[in-house]
């Protein structure tokens, strides 16, 4: 079984693992807060680097003697999901400034803090954001040197799921974060591939309609791809327009095997129906 520290060692983090400490944080005694509520409110970063001793007698704080720390957030039992990976810059004194500028959430549970500590996020990890699941060893603890088991990694979510080519619509933000991310949206990527096709943008401004159609290997998912990035495809009748007022959707899905002469002649029947020369935008 593949460790934690194993895993970001891995994957390019070259801390050495006795610099390393592995953080869960877990909701306040009696209620005093709620760790799902600091976060929403953004104020997590804040609530990490104020710290307590971690004795009364040891004068140090629990991030004084390491060089990063991998934070969690306690789910059920000894397990925790991944919240992020944070270099520790450096420490000093908690200070009325620092109280001045907490978070609302957070003003009334700041009496035992003591330091302030300068914690950088390392944004390449932010992937595994909640999907990174480890069984937390020491369950009496929160702040451990020692390594732990990974117990899963979950697939990512897609952020848009595919309903059919029949029952897709999409905005022009959506379709950009479809194609931003081909791997989370597979679904999306691999049905456009197989296809060629006649599909229709609407400008919600004043209801007019682009017929167009897609073919060559990757079909549709081409096609669109350049949409995602310029909204107008250089589609000159499209370019004069707004892209965030468009929509697309799909008229008819074709064979990828057909000609590109095939396809314009479906392409121009369409268009005859729909109208779209004489009252929508296409000019030819």
């Amino acid at each position: 079984m593949l460790s934690l520290k194993q895993y970001f060692t891995a994957a390019g983090f070259e801390i050495p693992h006795c610099d390393i400490k592995i953080v869960r944080h877990v909701d306040g005694r009696d209620d005093s807060y709620n760790i799902d509520d600091i976060i929403k409110a953004n104020a997590f970063d804040y609530f990490q680097a104020e710290q307590d001793y971690v004795k009364k007698t040891s004068k140090k704080g629990p991030f004084h003697d390491c060089k990063a720390i991998i934070s969690f957030i306690k789910t059920t039992g000894k397990f925790a999901k991944f919240k992020g990976v944070y270099l520790v810059k450096e420490h000093r004194s908690f200070t009325d400034n620092d109280r001045q500028r907490a978070p609302n959430i957070l003003k009334n549970n700041l009496n035992n803090s003591v330091f302030w500590y300068d914690l950088e996020e390392q944004h390449e990890f932010r992937e595994l954001k909640d999907r990174l699941i480890i069984e937390f060893t020491n369950p009496q603890s929160w702040c451990l040197i020692m390594d732990v088991p990974i117990f899963e990694i979950r697939p990512i979510e897609p952020e848009i799921l595919f309903p059919g080519f029949q029952d897709l619509i999409l905005t022009w933000d959506q379709l950009k974060a479809i194609c931003k991310n081909p791997l989370v949206h597979k679904e999306y990527s691999t049905a456009l591939k197989s296809t060629a096709g006649i599909y229709r943008i609407i400008d919600h401004l004043d209801g007019a309609a682009y017929i167009g159609s897609a073919s060559g290997l990757e079909g549709l998912w081409q096609r669109w791809s350049e949409y995602a990035q310029t909204g107008h495809g250089d589609n000159e009748e499209l370019k004069e327009r707004n892209p965030k007022d468009f929509q697309w959707s799909i008229i008819r899905t074709l064979s990828g095997a057909m000609s590109r002469s095939e396809v314009r002649k479906i392409e121009k029947i369409e268009k005859d129906k729909h109208g779209s020369k004489v009252h929508g935008i296409n000019n030819n």
